[in-house]
């Protein structure tokens, strides 16, 4: 074996070698030579109990990130010169964003002589592009697995408000406002929607970040972002991803020099902010590569992202190839003022920027936390959990497109849905996450 792991790993399989001693435990090191460590311990209060595996030792470490546009990952993109085209206002509640859909089905929205032409809402497979993303925060906080809600654990869809939302979904796939391909459509099938050989036909889609354009097509430049809409119940939240661990390494009982081992990569988590802010570059070299080929010093007077002095501009996007450095391949520590520091692009479009900004002025004002810490399970617990996750994902997701296509009804098969989720085994599936959140609430408080 090699002395140590610097790949991604899975959360069980990590615990279950250190259990058996394949892996060492990492807090004593940590406690005598993790400099970086313990002032990002002390930076935030929940990295140690998330570390912490079931036995009380901590195993692995992890990237750290406080990136704001990954806090609120789901995002409506909205046409706004569609919108402008039909003279309506951006959408405030969820019959409101009806009534825009309708006018973009229903008017020449793309101005291309075709009224019918235009697809109002899609979505499609890719980071957070796909159904019920985003619309279902308007009937219930939505999450794909659980969440806590005062002090308890629970599911988005066994709520009320799931089914309202599904109601609603259907609303939309029935008049045709959502495309009907919404279930099975790709990345590069939307793409081809949106630079169709007669103009865009796409109104809207949700996505952490849109992705149907290439960043040279100026049509991206007419999306924007809109606030989380209002459900009929006054519901409007945008829902906060926290940070949490996954696991990136890990020493290995064969390594013959463990210290020397936790202080290189305690040298990975340093947060170089303080540096970039007394215009030291070094640390930020090693990370993203060759001044004036990956990045440049943003020129004097320029302000950053937040508002504030910047220092650097990327020369690269992110999701580009290049030869120069490996993007964030390492045990990143990025703190909240790193990206605020970023200059604007000089031309072309800006992603960055414009997550970044339309996270801080539509998502940031309705932010609700209810994420489920990252939680160390028994072997027995996770055994349990991987299967009943499968088992109720692949269900609940099944019925919510019969539902939504009609094949299974609202009212008629309700009861019978909620009843098959007991049956595969939610309540099980709930006690094991409340045990291990509880074990996880007495952590903090050691």
């Amino acid at each position: 074996m090699p002395d140590v792991f610097l790949t991604s790993l899975s959360r069980p399989v990590v615990e279950s070698l250190g259990i058996e001693g394949i892996f060492i435990p990492l807090e004593g090191l940590i406690d005598e030579y993790g400099y970086n460590i313990k002032k990002l311990i002390e930076h935030n209060e929940t990295v140690r109990p998330k570390l912490t595996a079931y036995d009380g030792h901590i195993y692995f470490l992890s990237k750290y990130w406080e990136g704001v546009h990954d806090r609120h990952v789901e995002k409506m993109w909205m046409n706004m010169k569609w919108l402008n085209n039909v003279g309506m206002d951006i959408p405030e509640t969820t019959e409101d964003f009806y009534n825009v859909l309708k006018a973009f089905k229903e008017k020449d929205a793309n101005e291309n002589g075709d009224p019918n032409d235009e697809i109002p809402f899609i979505a499609h497979t890719g980071w957070m592009s796909s159904i019920p993303n985003y619309l279902m925060n308007a009937f219930v906080y939505y999450t794909p697995s659980a969440y806590v809600e005062d002090g308890k654990v629970k599911v988005s869809y066994a709520q009320e408000g799931w089914r309202e939302g599904l109601r609603f979904y259907k609303r939309l796939y029935d008049e045709e406002l959502l495309d009907n391909e919404c279930f099975s459509m790709t990345e590069e099938q939307a793409k081809a929607l949106a630079s169709a050989p007669t103009g865009n036909r796409v109104g809207c889609t949700v996505s952490g970040a849109i992705s149907i354009f290439d960043f040279s097509d100026p049509e991206l430049l007419n999306y924007k972002t809109i606030p989380p809409l209002t459900g009929p119940d006054g519901l409007k939240q945008a829902p906060q991803y926290n940070w949490n661990p996954s696991p990136y390494f890990a020493i290995t009982s064969v390594c013959e020099n463990p210290q020397a081992a936790i202080r290189w990569v305690d040298c990975q988590i340093k947060d170089i902010v303080p540096d970039l802010q007394n215009d030291d570059f070094d640390w930020y070299t090693l990370w993203y590569g060759t001044e004036g080929v990956s990045w440049e010093r943003a020129e004097k007077g320029e302000i950053g992202l937040s508002g504030e002095p910047a220092k650097y501009r990327w020369l690269f996007s992110w999701n580009e190839q290049t030869n120069d450095h490996l993007f964030e391949g390492f045990l990143l520590n990025e703190n909240v003022g790193l990206k605020g520091m970023m200059a604007r692009v000089k031309e072309g479009y800006d992603q960055e920027a414009t997550l970044y900004e339309e996270t801080i002025k539509n998502y940031n004002p309705y932010a609700v936390d209810k994420t489920i810490p990252s939680m160390s399970l028994k072997p027995d617990e996770n055994e349990r959990i991987a299967q009943l996750s499968t088992e109720l994902s692949t269900y609940y997701q099944e019925m919510m497109a019969k539902f939504i296509r009609g094949e299974a009804d609202l009212d008629n098969d309700w009861d019978d849905y909620l009843g098959e989720l007991e049956a595969i085994g939610l309540e099980e599936y709930l006690k094991i996450y409340q045990e291990a959140y509880d074990r996880y609430l007495s952590t903090m408080k050691k």
